[in-house]
C-alpha cells in the first residue's frame, strides 16, 4: 500500500502538470476569457467524470488492476508527448472556423468544446479512471476502506498540490514550457513503468485476487445502485457543486487583497488542494469505525458552511493586515508577498477545504457501504462530484458573481452548504439530539447572520494596497484608512472577469481600478502616454482606415485612435463592464464607444487577432501591465508576431510598455523581443512610460504626414490637452532605435511563450522601484535623431527637433539625480533642458513635479515663505497642480496673507469646482474672517461629500461651537472620535 501511494502522489504531480500546461496551451488559441477558459475547465472534468464512471463500471473485467493502473499512466505519458502537435492541429482547424464557418459567439464556443473534448477527453478519462482502478485492488475491503480511500485520494491530491507549486513556481519559469511537458511526461512514465513491473508480485497477491472473485460474483449479480446510494450520490455531487463555487468567489475576492499575478493563483490553488488532502488524510485515521459516516459528511458540511460565514467578517481587515505584516514586521520583498499570500487564503481556505476532503472521504464510505463495491462507488462518487465541481465552477463565476457579487455570492454557497449538511445530519443520524442539534445550529447561523450580517466596504475592496504598499505606511503606520477617507467611490462593478472601479483621489484625478490595481487616471503624467499611444502610430500613418485598440480601459487611447476619420475603428476588451468605465470617463475619452464608427468586441484580445479576417493599418496594445496575470502573453514574440501578421503593409503597431515593476533584465527582453519581430522599431518615452513603434514593411515616420493631421480640429485640441501644440514636439519624444546595432537590443533571451521569462519575473520586482534604473536603461542607449524622421523640415524645425531631443537626454540625467535624491543639480538641469526646449511638455511636467518635491520638502521643515515660491514656480510648468494650488491657500493663510490666499482659492475653485477640500478651505477662510454661519455651511457641503474625512468635522465642531449649536458639535465631536480610533 506504501509503493502504490507513493506512485500515485508522483501520478498526482505529472497530472497538475499537465493540467497548467494545457490550460495555458488552449488560452493562447482560445483566447483568456472566462468563458473560454470555462469551457476548458469543464471540458477537463467531463473527460475525469467520464473516466472515473467507466473505470467502476468496468471494474469487474480488470483482472490485474496495478498493471491497468501503470498502462493508464504510460498511455497518458504517450498522449502528452503528442500534445504540442495535437495543438498545432487544433489552432489550424479553430482558426478555420472562425474565419471561415462563423465567428459567432454561439458557433465559437461550441467548436471550442468540440476541439477541447478531442484533445483532452482520452488523457483526462485516463486520469479520472486511475483511482477506481486501484479501488479495485486495494479497497475491497469494507473494514479498511475508508482508511486506504483517505490516504490514496489524500496522497494523490498532495501531488497535485506539489504539481501546481512546481509547475507555477519552478518548471515553467526556469524549464519553459515544452521542457516542462518533457519532466511530466518522463515522470507519469515512470510511475506507469514501475507499476507494470510491480504488477507481477502485486496483482498476484491474495488481497487483490479476492479482490478480483468479489467483483466478479458482484457482476453476475445484477448490480443495482439503490436509493440510499443515490441520495448520497447526488449529495457529494452537491459537495463538489458548493466546493468550485465557493473556491470561485473565493479566489475572486482574494486577489484584490495580494494582486492578481501569476503566482497568486498558483499559491490559492496550492491552499485548496492542500486543505483537500490534509482532510482526507485526517477522516482516514478513523472513517472505518465510524458506524454514521454520512453523518460526518453532514457534519462537516455544516461546520464548512459556518466558518464561511464567520470568516467573511475578517476579509475587509485584510488590506490593513497585509501592509503591516509587509511593511512593518521585517523587511518587504516579493519572497515575504508569497508567503503572506499563502496565509491570508489560509486564513479563508484551509479550514473549508480540510472539511471538504474529510467530507469526501466519509461520503464514499457511506456510499460504499450502500453500493456493496469498492470500484462503483469510487467511479460514481468520483463522477457526480467531478460533474458537481464542474457545475459549480459554472454557477459561481458566471451566474452568482455577476448577479449578487461576491459578499451575497459567498453567503448563498454558505447557506447552501449549511442547508446540505442539514439533511445530511437529518436523515443520516439517529440520535434525537443530534437532529435537534443540527436544527438549532442551523437557526442559530440564520439569526446570527440576519442580525449581523458580514459588511464589505467597496473602498477596501477597491484600493489595491498590493499596488506601491509603501505609499500607505506613514511614520510606522499602516494609513490606508485614513487615505481612504479622502477617495470618492464613483463606480464599481463586480464583473464576469474582473472587478472594477473608478474613484476620484483628493486632487480631483480620476482613477479608473482593475482589480483594486489603478491601470488609469488622469494625472498629466498618465493622460499623456494613454493619448499619445492612441495619436503617435495615427499620426505617422499615412491614411490609417482600419484601426484596432487592445484594452479598452478608460477609454483615452482608443479616445485618442477615434479622433481621425477611419472607415473602421474597434477596441477589444474581454470585460464587458468595462464599457461602463469608458462612458464615466466620457470626457477625457472624446465620449469614444458611443461614436457611430466604433465597434466594441468583447473577447480577448490576442484570440481577437488570432481569428481575425481583414487586415489593420493601425493596431495599439494597450493591455495590463507584464506582471498581472493574463496579460503578460501580450507582450511575446509570439503575439508580436501574431499582430504584425494582422497588419496590412505598411501598418503600425504601437505598443504599451511601463518602466515600473519591471527589471532592467525584464524591460530590456521585452523591447529585444518586439524588435526580433519589428526590426529598427522605434522608442518614445513619455516621461514615465515608454510606447514602442513598429512597422510591417519600411517603418518610414516622416513629420510632414503628422502635420497634416495638426489639421484636423479635434486631433489638435486632444494633443493641446497633453501639451502639444506643434508637430515637431512630437518627435521630441524619440529615445532609442531598437535596431541591430544598438547592443542592448541585439543579445539576450527573448520572452516568448515557450519561455515566458517575464510573467514570472516581473513580479518579483514589485517591491524595486524600477523606474530609475530603466531610465538609465534609455539613457545608455539613447540614439542619434535618425536623419529619416527629419526629412522635410525646414532648418529652423530641425533645430526645434535636435535641441528638444537634445533637452530630453538631459531630462533623463536629471532624473538620475532626482533617483539619487539631489534635487539640487535634478532641479538646476530640470530648468537648463526647459530653457533649451520650452514647448516639451515632457520636460514641463518632469519640472513641475521635481519642484513639487522641492517644494514638499521645504514646507515640512516649517520655511513657510520658500515653500509659497517653489509652489508658484511649479505652478508655471503645472498650471492644474492641484497640491500646489492647496497648499498656497494654507500657506497664505500661515502667513496672514489672506488676500493671496483667496487669489489662489479662487483660482482653485476655477479648476476644480466640484473639489470638497477647496469647499472646506473656503469655509475656514470665512470662518477666519468671523462668517462662522458660511464656514459652517461650507464644511458641511463638504462632508456630505467625503463624510469619512476627520479633518472637516474638526473645522465643522470648531464653527458649530461659535455658533451655540452644542446638539452638533457633539454630533461632530463623536464623528472626530470614531474616525480618529
Amino acid at each position: 500500500m506504501k509503493t502504490i501511494s507513493l506512485l500515485f502522489f508522483f501520478s498526482g504531480i505529472a497530472a497538475l502538470t499537465y493540467e497548467v500546461l494545457w490550460v495555458r496551451h488552449l488560452g493562447h488559441i482560445f483566447g483568456n476569457t472566462v468563458y473560454a477558459a470555462a469551457t476548458v475547465m469543464m471540458t477537463y472534468m467531463f473527460g475525469l467524470a467520464l473516466g472515473s464512471h467507466f473505470a467502476g463500471k468496468w471494474a469487474a473485467k480488470i483482472k490485474k488492476p496495478v498493471q491497468m493502473f501503470g498502462i493508464l499512466e504510460v498511455a497518458t505519458a504517450f498522449y502528452a508527448l503528442c500534445v504540442p502537435l495535437i495543438f498545432k492541429l487544433i489552432q489550424v482547424l479553430y482558426r478555420f472556423f472562425a474565419l471561415h464557418v462563423s465567428d459567432s459567439f454561439a458557433v465559437l464556443t461550441v467548436v471550442r468544446v468540440v476541439l477541447a473534448l478531442v484533445l483532452l477527453l482520452i488523457p483526462t478519462a485516463m486520469m479520472g479512471a486511475t483511482l477506481p482502478v486501484l479501488s479495485k485492488g486495494f479497497l475491497t475491503r469494507v473494514e479498511r476502506f475508508g482508511s486506504r480511500l483517505g490516504i490514496l485520494y489524500g496522497v494523490n491530491t498532495l501531488g497535485a498540490v506539489s504539481g501546481v507549486l512546481l509547475a507555477g513556481f519552478v518548471f515553467i519559469p526556469k524549464l519553459g514550457m515544452s521542457l516542462t511537458n518533457v519532466v511530466a511526461v518522463c515522470l507519469d512514465a515512470s510511475v506507469g513503468f514501475i507499476a507494470i513491473y510491480l504488477s507481477r508480485t502485486m496483482d498476484s497477491s491474495p488481497e487483490i485476487a479476492e479482490a478480483i472473485k468479489l467483483e466478479a460474483q458482484l457482476d453476475k449479480g445484477s448490480f443495482k445502485r439503490g436509493k440510499v446510494a443515490t441520495g448520497l450520490l447526488l449529495a457529494i455531487g452537491a459537495s463538489g457543486f458548493l466546493s468550485l463555487a465557493f473556491e470561485v468567489v473565493w479566489f475572486r475576492a482574494l486577489i484584490l487583497v495580494f494582486g492578481s499575478t501569476t503566482y497568486s493563483f498558483s499559491a490559492m490553488l496550492g491552499v485548496f488542494l492542500i486543505g483537500l488532502s490534509i482532510g482526507s488524510m485526517i477522516i482516514s485515521r478513523f472513517a472505518d469505525k465510524a458506524k454514521r459516516p454520512a453523518a460526518i459528511f453532514g457534519a462537516a458540511a455544516m461546520l464548512t458552511g459556518i466558518y464561511s460565514l464567520v470568516s467573511m467578517g475578517w476579509f475587509t481587515l485584510m488590506p490593513e493586515y497585509l501592509l503591516e505584516s509587509l511593511m512593518l514586521k521585517g523587511t518587504p520583498g516579493w519572497g515575504r508577498m508569497i508567503m503572506l499570500k499563502f496565509m491570508i487564503t489560509l486564513i479563508f481556505l484551509l479550514v473549508p477545504t480540510i472539511l471538504f476532503g474529510a467530507s469526501f472521504t466519509a461520503a464514499v464510505k457511506a456510499i460504499r457501504a450502500a453500493m456493496n463495491s469498492s470500484p462503483r462507488a469510487v467511479g460514481e462518487a468520483a463522477m457526480f462530484n467531478t460533474i458537481g465541481a464542474a457545475l459549480g465552477a459554472f454557477f459561481g463565476g458566471f451566474i452568482l458573481l455577476p448577479a449578487i457579487g461576491m459578499e451575497k455570492s459567498l453567503i448563498v454557497c454558505a447557506f447552501l452548504i449549511l442547508a446540505l449538511g442539514l439533511a445530511l445530519s437529518l436523515t443520516s443520524a439517529t440520535a434525537k439530539w443530534a437532529k435537534i442539534l443540527a436544527v438549532v445550529v442551523a437557526v442559530l447561523a440564520l439569526v446570527g447572520t440576519l442580525i449581523s450580517p458580514p459588511h464589505w466596504d467597496k473602498q477596501i475592496m477597491s484600493s489595491g494596497p498590493y499596488f506601491g504598499p509603501w505609499n500607505y505606511v506613514k511614520d510606522g503606520k499602516v494609513t490606508l484608512m485614513e487615505q481612504l477617507r479622502q477617495f470618492r467611490l464613483l463606480y464599481f462593478n463586480e464583473g464576469i472577469t474582473s472587478t472594477i472601479s473608478v474613484v476620484k483621489d483628493s486632487n480631483e484625478d480620476l482613477m479608473y481600478c482593475s482589480q483594486g490595481k489603478v491601470e488609469a487616471d488622469t494625472s498629466e503624467r498618465s493622460m499623456m502616454l494613454q493619448r499619445m499611444m492612441g495619436h503617435l502610430p495615427m499620426l505617422f500613418h499615412p491614411s490609417p482606415q482600419r484601426a484596432v485598440n487592445i484594452g479598452l480601459g478608460a477609454g483615452v487611447t482608443f479616445g485618442a485612435v477615434s479622433c481621425y476619420p477611419a472607415e473602421h475603428l474597434e477596441v477589444v476588451e474581454f470585460e464587458p463592464s468595462v464599457v461602463n468605465i469608458a462612458r464615466v470617463w466620457g470626457e477625457r475619452n472624446h465620449n469614444v464607444v458611443d461614436k457611430p464608427n466604433v465597434t466594441v468586441t468583447i473577447n480577448d484580445g490576442r484570440n481577437h487577432l488570432f481569428v481575425g479576417g481583414e487586415p489593420y493599418d493601425v493596431i495599439t496594445s494597450d493591455p495590463f501591465e507584464p506582471v498581472m496575470a493574463g496579460a503578460a502573453n501580450l507582450y511575446t514574440v509570439d503575439f508580436f508576431e501574431l499582430a504584425k501578421s494582422r497588419l496590412a503593409e505598411g501598418g503600425i503597431m504601437a505598443q504599451y510598455l511601463p518602466l515600473y515593476e519591471l527589471s532592467y533584465e525584464d524591460y530590456s527582453m521585452i523591447m529585444r523581443s518586439f524588435a526580433k519581430v519589428f526590426p529598427d522599431a522605434l522608442l518614445f518615452f513619455t516621461g514615465f512610460d515608454s510606447i514602442m513603434l513598429g512597422g510591417k514593411g519600411d517603418l518610414a515616420l516622416t513629420l510632414p504626414v503628422a502635420k497634416e493631421k495638426f489639421e484636423i480640429l479635434e486631433v489638435r485640441a486632444s494633443l493641446a490637452d497633453v501639451g502639444f501644440t506643434k508637430p515637431e514636439m512630437l518627435l521630441s519624444m524619440f529615445v532609442a532605435r531598437l535596431s541591430d546595432d544598438v547592443h542592448l537590443f541585439r543579445e539576450g533571451k527573448l520572452n516568448t511563450d515557450n519561455h515566458p521569462y517575464v510573467e514570472f519575473a516581473a513580479p518579483k520586482s514589485t517591491f524595486r522601484y524600477t523606474p530609475d534604473e530603466n531610465q538609465q536603461t534609455l539613457l545608455e542607449n539613447y540614439s542619434p535623431m535618425p536623419k529619416f524622421l527629419l526629412e522635410g523640415l525646414d532648418e529652423e524645425q530641425k533645430k526645434i527637433v535636435q535641441d528638444s531631443h537634445k533637452a530630453m537626454r538631459m531630462m533623463l540625467e536629471a532624473n538620475i539625480f532626482r533617483a539619487q535624491e539631489n534635487y539640487k543639480k535634478n532641479i538646476n538641469l530640470l530648468m537648463e533642458a526647459a530653457k533649451l526646449a520650452p514647448e516639451n511638455p515632457v520636460i514641463a511636467n518632469e519640472l513641475g513635479s521635481s519642484l513639487m518635491i522641492s517644494a514638499n520638502s521645504v514646507a515640512a521643515a516649517g520655511y513657510a515663505q520658500q515653500a509659497v515660491l517653489q509652489y508658484e514656480l511649479a505652478l508655471k510648468y503645472k498650471p492644474n497642480e492641484f497640491n500646489a494650488i492647496y497648499r498656497l491657500v494654507n500657506l497664505n493663510m500661515r502667513l496672514q496673507n489672506l488676500e493671496k490666499a483667496n487669489q489662489y482659492l479662487e483660482e482653485g475653485l476655477r479648476r476644480f469646482p466640484d473639489s470638497p477640500l477647496f469647499i472646506a478651505l473656503r469655509g475656514r477662510i470665512k470662518g477666519t474672517l468671523g462668517d462662522f454661519q458660511g464656514a459652517a455651511t461650507d464644511i458641511n457641503v463638504a462632508i456630505e461629500m467625503l463624510p469619512e474625512y476627520v479633518d472637516f468635522w474638526v473645522d465643522y465642531e470648531k464653527a458649530l461651537r461659535v455658533l451655540g449649536d452644542a446638539k452638533g458639535a457633539n454630533e461632530a465631536k463623536r464623528q472626530i472620535e470614531r474616525l480618529s480610533l
